[in-house]
C-alpha cells in the first residue's frame, strides 16, 4: 500500500489534500505552482492512515478544518537538516547565498558520513539546502527530544554568520518544500530569482540510519542543566570559561549562537596536530559545557 502524504498550499489562501495517488497529486498542484502568492509543501513523515478519511481525500480543499499535527504522525521517515542562508526576511536567496548554503551542506554531509551515517538525500529548497536523513524512528516525547538535541548540536557545530542550521524543524508533523515546485519569496528579480526546488543527490540505496547515530551527535550538545559532580567540586555555579582559556593561553575565537557561545580553538587541546580550527567548546547560557574535536 502506498504511503499517505498531505500536500499543503500556503499563501494568500491555504489548501490541503491527502493523497496516495501521485498522478492525481501532481495534477492538482500544477495550477498553484505558477501563482506567485502560493508555496507548496508536503509532510515528511508517516501519516496515520485515518487522515485519508478527512474531507480533503485525493483533492485540495481550501481552509480545511484539519491538517496533519504531531499526534497524526505514526513514525519518522526522515530527519530534515535545513540549511538556510541568513538574509533579509521574505526575499529569495542570491546565487552567492545559495552557494554558501551548499558549501555548508557539504561540510555537514562529510561530518555525518565520518560519524557512521548512511548517505542522506540532498535537495535544494530553492533558497537553501536540505539534507533528508532516512530513518525509522518511533514517535515519543523521548525521540522528539532526541531529534531536537541532534539539530541543536549540528547548529552549535556548523551555524555561523552566513548560514544557519534551522533548529526548529524537529517536530513530527514538519512540512517541507515539495521538490519540483517553485520557491517564491518576494519579487522575482535577477539578483534574487524564483528557483525550482529539486533533488540534487540521491543515493543508490536508501538505508535508514540507526537511532544510535543520532544519539551520538545529540550527546555533543551540553546538558540542559549543570549537574554537580566531582569534576566541578559538586558546584552549581557557572564555570568562568573565558578566564580559564586565558589563564592557560588557549587561543580562541568566540561566536554567539542561539542559547550560548561557541569558542573555536586554534587546535585540539588533546592533540596539537589537529590544527584545522575544528576543535570547539560550547557553553550554554545556563553554564553547561561540552567539547568537540571534529
Amino acid at each position: 500500500e502506498k504511503d499517505l502524504v498531505e500536500v499543503r498550499v500556503l499563501g494568500k489562501k491555504s489548501y490541503s489534500g491527502y493523497y496516495k495517488n501521485i498522478d492525481k497529486l501532481i495534477s492538482d498542484i500544477e495550477r498553484f505552482d505558477n501563482d506567485p502568492d502560493e508555496q507548496i509543501y508536503y509532510t515528511l513523515n508517516y501519516v496515520n492512515d485515518g487522515c485519508y478519511g478527512r474531507a480533503q481525500n485525493e483533492k485540495l480543499v481550501m481552509s480545511p478544518k484539519s491538517t496533519t499535527n504531531d499526534s497524526d504522525i505514526i513514525g519518522r521517515k526522515f530527519v530534515l537538516i535545513d540549511l538556510d542562508p541568513k538574509r533579509t526576511s521574505n526575499v529569495n536567496s542570491s546565487d552567492e547565498e545559495l552557494y554558501l548554503a551548499r558549501k555548508k551542506a557539504a561540510d555537514i554531509y562529510k561530518f555525518l558520513l565520518d560519524n557512521g551515517f548512511n548517505e542522506p538525500i540532498v535537495c535544494c529548497s530553492g533558497n537553501g539546502i536540505h539534507l533528508n536523513i532516512p530513518c525509522r524512528i518511533g514517535v515519543s516525547e523521548e525521540t522528539d527530544n532526541l531529534i531536537k538535541r541532534f539539530l541543536l548540536a549540528l547548529s552549535m557545530l556548523f551555524s555561523d554568520d552566513k548560514v544557519e542550521v534551522d533548529e526548529k524543524v524537529y517536530n513530527r508533523a514538519r512540512i517541507s518544500k515539495l521538490y519540483g515546485t517553485t520557491a517564491k519569496k518576494g519579487a522575482n528579480i535577477p539578483s534574487r530569482p524564483y528557483r525550482m526546488s529539486k533533488i540534487l543527490k540521491y543515493p543508490d540505496e536508501i538505508k535508514p540510519v540507526n537511532i544510535e547515530y543520532f544519539k551520538k551527535i545529540a550527546d555533543m550538545y551540553p546538558e540542559d542543566e549543570i549537574k554537580p559532580s566531582s569534576t566541578n567540586n559538586y558546584s552549581k555555579e557557572k564555570f568562568d570559561l573565558v578566564s580559564f582559556l586565558n589563564k592557560h593561553s588557549i587561543n580562541y575565537k568566540v561566536e554567539s549562537i542561539a542559547g550560548g557561545h561557541k569558542y573555536v580553538l586554534d587546535h585540539c587541546v588533546f592533540n596539537p596536530d589537529h590544527r584545522k580550527k575544528d576543535a570547539v567548546i560550547f557553553q550554554r547560557d545556563n553554564g553547561a559545557i561540552s567539547y568537540v574535536c571534529m
